[in-house]
């Protein structure tokens, strides 16, 4: 994998930072979930910031707009934390409603993420109790046959206090998803119905979907509406 070092300012402060974007990469295993974020495993692969949350200003921008053209330094400048290429729910809740002039392309990859977001407070595999101990650590062994049950998971009682907000955000998000002009739309559209509780328009989607290399993806979403789960599940 080839990594470019670019520089960028923010907007507001005019503070400036380095980043290396990967230029390629290789994926050897990584786990597919049902709103169409991957997670790798192994491999070696980059993937570039879209929102900056500035360790300065605490001002949001887009990564892309930020990067100077003609500057090849990057050595005099501080590179982006961690914090600032990973902002948090609230951060993309706050970003969607104060940043204006937001094309739609930008709008769109926005809501996706604000939305995979809110999924990952319960998107992977997780034990019971806050605290780890000896006898958590017993009780959530003997837990593990029910570790997919989400409801159970640790961080259900946050997730359930986003869920108006993730509601309104796929409620936007639906707005901007054209299957017509981007085929890939349709898995996102039955996803954010089935999350929504919407079974019957989901299960309409996923009629509509051809088999071909989907069957997992099929398999998966026939076995959650049928059960009426709307819960992000890995594909299986």
């Amino acid at each position: 994998m080839i990594l470019e070092p670019v520089n960028i300012v923010c907007p507001h402060c005019h503070l400036k930072s380095s980043h290396y974007m990967g230029m390629s990469g290789t994926i050897h295993e990584c786990e597919n979930y049902t709103d169409g974020k991957t997670d790798v495993i192994s491999g070696m692969i980059s993937f570039d910031p879209v929102l900056i949350k500035c360790r300065q200003c605490s001002g949001f921008y887009l990564f892309e707009s930020a990067v100077l053209q003609d500057e090849d330094e990057t050595y005099d400048y501080e590179d982006l934390s961690f914090e600032e290429r990973h902002p948090q729910i609230a951060d993309y809740k706050l970003a969607l409603k104060i940043m204006k002039g937001l094309n739609k392309d930008e709008e769109y990859q926005l809501r996706i993420l604000y939305w995979w977001k809110t999924n990952d407070l319960i998107r992977f595999e997780s034990g019971i109790g806050s605290k780890r101990s000896k006898f958590m650590d017993a009780v959530n062994y003997l837990f593990k046959p029910f570790r997919n049950c989400k409801k159970l998971h640790r961080n259900y009682r946050e997730y359930k206090s986003w869920l108006k907000d993730k509601e309104e955000n796929l409620q936007q998000l639906l707005k901007l998803l054209n299957p017509e002009v981007n085929p890939d739309d349709i898995y996102y559209m039955l996803e954010i119905y089935r999350e929504l509780g919407n079974f019957s328009k989901a299960r309409d989607f996923l009629n509509s979907i051809s088999e071909g290399n989907n069957k997992s993806f099929k398999r998966t979403q026939n076995r959650l509406i049928r059960r009426r789960n709307p819960y992000v599940q890995k594909i299986r």
